[in-house]
């Protein structure tokens, strides 16, 4: 049996593409959760903001034909040597391949006054039904962390019609996706809707009376009003059966560039996985919904010994108030950073980063999709590695789809390690 833990978009991904691929044997997907497998990106946004919020859509809209599901089954324990699955409650399967695709947690902040009534973590649909209650009794709402999650709370909060202040450590929001101009353009794209947002700020304690927040009080010692607080701080990978199986983890699971583990027999794949990039020779861990979708496709061609190096160029987007936001690539560190366009045009702003003779990474903000426009050809142009120059993408006159089929014209149709799978879901991921 090929056993699957965790029933979040790289698990249900990987017993989808194990049907499709027909594998022999008996696919079994064990969820924590007690409800059928979700996308958890809705949470954030339209399940909370929408006056008759929806069920976020199912994972498996068609169903999971011939996998066995296993849901409201924490798996408490993992024995490689016997290859078993201990179940709280005390039941056991056993496997014969097993990807571990357990996600990520919340970070906790360990601040006084955090377990009063009113403070609240987002990550799991129970999470966004006891927020969403919460927002609509609410007046005054903080949200500590400008990450992606705090914005799209922040706004969806704003309209229901709170008061929303939003505190973020570092000089800017979105800090570890976008580039500091890109998120500067945010910030205003908030403070225009009536969201205050403080970087470079520090709660040092959430106070309150009668076991109920009141407020936030800054290291400043400013204090923030509040009969909400949402913690956002980032999140941790679900590691733990990993470690203490004695499977090899450095800040996630550690696997090659085919998902495997230290263990044989073990994959793993999505929030939870540090893998090995084939393109960029360095392990990645990625807390983006997309790419643990994706990631869970190789697992699984891996798992049945099809599968390629991985390479896929991460991806994700952000809807905020009326925009929409998009990142793509490697990282803006390091990189000669290009402007293009601005946020009211058709294809809204957008910021390409260079890095030794190559496109590293591609963000924008837009008013509706618009974005794509770049984003969609940038991301081919970083999947190939095609050389490129700061002058080359600077010239607003061509457009970057038309750059990139100049250049991908002159490229090796198929560079090492190429597949037109590969190029299926990059085309996918930027409809």
């Amino acid at each position: 049996m090929i056993a699957i833990v965790g029933a979040g978009a790289a698990g249900v991904s990987a017993a989808l593409r194990l049907g499709e691929l027909g594998a022999d044997e008996e696919v079994c997907l064990v969820g924590a959760e007690a409800v059928l497998p979700y996308e958890r990106p809705a949470l954030s946004k339209e399940f909370l903001s929408s006056p008759d919020p929806q069920d976020p859509p199912p994972l498996a809209p068609g169903g999971l034909d011939g996998v066995a599901l296993e849901i409201d089954s924490e798996v408490v324990s993992i024995d490689t040597t016997a290859r078993r699955l201990a179940l709280a409650g005390g039941r056991e399967l056993r496997y014969d391949k097993l990807l571990l695709a357990t996600g990520a947690r919340p970070r906790r902040l360990a601040l006084p006054g955090v377990d009063l009534a009113g403070v609240h973590y987002l990550r799991e649909y129970q999470d966004a039904r006891r927020l969403r209650t919460a927002l609509l009794a609410a007046q005054r709402i903080v949200i500590l962390g400008g990450g992606v999650i705090g914005l799209e709370v922040a706004a969806s909060a704003a309209a229901l019609g709170c008061a929303v202040t939003v505190v973020e450590i570092d000089s800017q929001v979105m800090g570890r996706v976008v580039p500091e101009p890109l998120a500067a353009a945010v910030a205003e794209l908030h403070a225009a809707r009536g969201v205050e947002v403080l970087t470079s700020a520090r709660a040092a304690a959430i106070e309150g009376g009668g076991g109920r927040v009141g407020c936030v009080r800054l290291e400043s010692g400013d204090g923030l009003p509040a009969d909400l607080v949402l913690i956002g701080v980032g999140a941790e990978p679900c590691s733990d059966l990993a470690v203490d199986a004695g499977i090899e983890t450095d800040d996630g699971i550690l696997v090659d560039e085919y998902f495997r583990t230290s263990v044989d027999g073990v994959f793993a794949a999505g929030d939870v996985a540090r893998v090995l990039h084939a393109g960029e020779r360095r392990h990645l861990r990625l807390e983006q919904w997309q790419t643990a979708q994706a990631q869970g496709g190789c697992a699984a061609m891996s798992i049945l010994g099809i599968g390629e190096p991985y390479r896929d160029v991460p991806w994700m987007w952000s809807d905020q108030h009326d925009a929409h936001v998009q990142v793509a690539g490697f990282g803006f560190a390091d990189a000669e950073l290009v402007r293009r366009g601005e946020l009211a045009d058709r294809g809204g702003l957008t910021f390409l980063a260079v890095r030794d003779g190559r496109l590293a990474a591609v963000a924008g903000l837009s008013k509706g999709a618009g974005v794509a426009r770049t984003v969609r050809p940038a991301m081919k142009l970083i999947q190939q590695q095609t050389p490129i120059t700061v002058e080359q993408i600077s010239d607003t006159t061509i457009a970057v789809a038309d750059l990139a089929r100049e250049l991908l014209g002159k490229a090796p149709a198929q560079p090492p390690g190429w597949s037109t799978l590969d190029e299926r879901r990059t085309a996918e991921s930027a409809q």
